[in-house]
């Protein structure tokens, strides 16, 4: 439920159920009085039973029930908020698949962690939205433009591997080419990057992303310490073991209205990538008949109880 003015409405509101219960009780009294000062008492006490003139606990609330109802109909205060994924954006998901991912902080290693997480959340989207893919390390490795074919996606991203001979993480010209897709929507749009470093990005990108609009979501993966992983020898030297600089990804995001989220398990991946991709929408209920039914059948049980136990 949702009111206009809610402190004004929840006083309205008592109020009504107070006269509710004062005039019940005061009819209760005025209807006893009267059967003491004009009926034979003995009478009405064997072939009614004297309870008629009692108060009845169960009826008061179906009247303060029809009341409540009655309000909520008249203030069209009944509203429904609920969360679900957002249909009206664009969406281009960027993999960071540099040497780094393969770090086993996450089980089995983070790129399988950001994989895994990725796949669930297309599985999940309203078919009406569109997404777009790329993979990078130095350079844009896998890419798909805008889409409405998840399963594509999905299998694209299942492809991803590392390769230890690519080494760095080319943020910005990635960033780029994430651009050059949503450049064509004419939805909201936003990236979200899934990464473990923190390469510099040009001026000029993040004023290219607001001129568009782009929000950008960074999830920060490896924000605690990490097992080393064995490499082979002739790759040991394109690992790269820096470690997350979660303030200047927080300061990339936060340019383009977006958040970054600092990531230390799959669960938090998880709950993080919901939390962004999640909109809490307002849908208005047309439920006028359904309250009016509602209030027949309780003004029925009304009359049932009252020609069954005779109470007020």
């Amino acid at each position: 439920m949702q009111f206009n003015n809610p402190l004004r409405s929840s006083l309205l509101l008592l109020l009504l159920i107070g006269l509710t219960v004062f005039a019940y009780y005061f009819m209760a009294r005025m209807r006893r009085r009267r059967a003491t000062l004009f009926g034979n008492i003995k009478t009405l006490e064997r072939v009614h039973g004297f309870k008629r003139f009692s108060p009845s606990p169960l009826i008061l609330v179906i009247k303060v029930g029809i009341v409540c109802l009655l309000f909520l109909t008249a203030t069209e205060s009944i509203e429904l908020r609920k969360q679900q994924l957002s249909s009206d954006r664009d969406y281009v998901l960027l993999i960071d698949s540099s040497s780094s991912m393969s770090k086993t902080d996450f089980n089995p290693n983070r790129l399988t962690a950001a994989k895994t997480i990725s796949r669930e959340w297309l599985r999940a989207l309203p078919n009406s939205t569109r997404v777009g893919f790329i993979a990078f390390t130095s350079t844009v490795t896998s890419s798909l433009p805008l889409s409405h074919d998840k399963l594509t996606i999905q299998d694209e991203i299942e492809e991803i591997s590392i390769d230890y001979a690519e080494s760095g993480t080319n943020l910005d010209f990635a960033l780029n080419t994430a651009l050059d897709q949503l450049e064509r929507s004419d939805l909201n749009r936003t990236v979200l990057l899934f990464t473990d470093g923190a390469d510099d990005v040009e001026k000029l990108t993040i004023a290219r992303a607001n001129s568009l609009g782009v929000q950008i979501d960074i999830f920060g993966i490896g924000s605690r310490e990490s097992e080393n992983r064995v490499i082979d020898e002739e790759f040991r030297d394109f690992y790269q073991t820096l470690e997350l600089n979660f303030t200047k990804l927080e300061e990339l995001s936060n340019s383009t209205d977006g958040k970054a989220y600092k990531i230390s398990s799959i669960d938090e991946l998880r709950s993080s990538f919901q939390q962004a991709t999640l909109e809490t929408i307002h849908v208005k209920l047309n439920t006028t008949y359904y309250i009016v039914l509602l209030i027949a059948l309780l003004s029925i049980s009304e009359l049932v109880i009252y020609s069954r136990f005779g109470a007020l």
